[in-house]
């Protein structure tokens, strides 16, 4: 069946001139390419393809807007609070762009990935570090991440639920060193006490974990925030731990285009852009 929204959006990022400069930044060949598992002439042959023709080469125009969309504003592997590949960046970025993520970096050591005790899921999304007044540190993270282990009180904080298996309650922590090809290290894998803030379905998806503090010599600061929300089509990088979206009607595609272990991901986008990520953040 062919997928005609896809290839509404393919002619709309023709219109824009995206498809021209991942034509552009094919000759670099992208790295994201070869997480992809696909080569750089292959996209050249699929940009050459009419969209509604795509099937004949083997590809489908969801696939081919995936590339596009990956290439354009790649995911960037985190390894030691280092982002990988910010040097290969083109396309839609300005000049200087490697310089801003490096600016960013000092911040990813306070990003971690929430993780569960006692739960059929070892993880299940993205938490920061918000506040931190010497003696509490609290952390934010997404209210259907917590809900997945806790549930909302009329005080509005949040209790940990018990197993259904058993009388085990569920737990929560943060392992703030979580990154692909490093070893783990205990000392930055902090317990969640509790929540003491979980928002109810008609607010924001936000969710607030008081924190046990790293024992001596661990540094986790907090993130800054932001006195504004900044300017239309400023750059800004979304940090997070990225999973496949159970919700979509072909998961197996997920797992055919993106079949590399699910790991620490930086995003780049415009601020346009970037509230589409959000979600798939735990931002």
């Amino acid at each position: 069946m062919t997928d005609h929204r896809s290839i509404s959006r393919l002619e709309g990022l023709a219109t824009t001139g995206a498809l021209d400069r991942v034509q552009d930044a094919l000759d670099k060949a992208p790295p994201i390419l070869n997480e992809l598992g696909i080569s750089p002439d292959a996209v050249k042959t699929a940009l050459g393809t009419g969209f509604t023709q795509l099937e004949s080469i083997g590809m489908q125009p969801s696939q081919l807007e995936a590339i596009v969309r990956a290439v354009g504003r790649p995911p960037m592997l985190v390894k030691n609070s280092k982002v990988e590949g910010k040097m290969s960046l083109s396309g839609d970025f300005d000049a200087n762009i490697s310089g801003k993520i490096t600016a960013v970096e000092p911040f990813l050591g306070s990003v971690g990935r929430v993780e569960f005790v006692n739960h059929d899921m070892g993880w299940g999304g993205t938490g920061w570090v918000i506040a931190d007044d010497g003696t509490t540190m609290l952390m934010v993270t997404n209210r259907h991440v917590a809900k997945l282990v806790a549930k909302r009180t009329h005080r509005g904080d949040g209790v940990f639920l018990f197993s259904p298996f058993g009388a085990t309650r569920y737990a929560a922590r943060i392992d703030f060193g979580e990154e692909a090809g490093v070893p783990p290290d205990p000392a930055r894998v902090l317990q969640v006490e509790k929540f003491t803030y979980l928002a109810d379905d008609a607010a924001a998806d936000v969710a607030i974990a008081e924190i046990r503090r790293p024992s001596e010599g661990v540094q986790i600061g907090a993130l800054p925030l932001a006195a504004s929300d900044g300017d239309d089509g400023e750059t800004v990088a979304v940090v997070g731990y990225p999973a496949a979206d159970p919700f979509r009607k072909r998961p197996d595609r997920d797992a055919e285009l993106f079949s590399q272990p699910l790991r620490r991901q930086t995003v780049c986008a415009r601020v346009a852009a970037c509230a589409g990520y959000a979600g798939h953040s735990g931002a």
